[in-house]
């Protein structure tokens, strides 16, 4: 938020860092920062989904580059319904 104060702002960074995280300082704006960037990554498993790559390699490469979970596998496990609801 604009009116936040500045030193509030490094206490919670330094925070996070202290918690091993790694923090961003992002504008106020709506959904939270890994919302915005998740819908490009599902958007892009699922568009190689319709070309017909099959869910097992599309999850396996992107955990080969170091997700936790492929795309496909985390919309299983939040469901499809949560999902639709935190993509933008």
């Amino acid at each position: 938020h604009k009116g936040t104060d500045p030193q509030t702002i490094a206490t919670v960074v330094q925070l996070a860092k202290r918690q091993g995280k790694t923090p961003i300082v992002v504008a106020d704006k709506a959904g939270f920062y890994v919302n915005r960037i998740l819908a490009p990554y599902i958007n892009e498993a699922m568009r190689l989904l319709v070309e017909g790559e099959p869910i097992e390699v599309i999850d396996n490469a992107l955990v080969k580059f170091g997700f936790p979970v492929g795309p496909i596998q985390l919309l299983d496990e939040v469901g499809i319904d949560t999902g639709t609801k935190i993509i933008p």
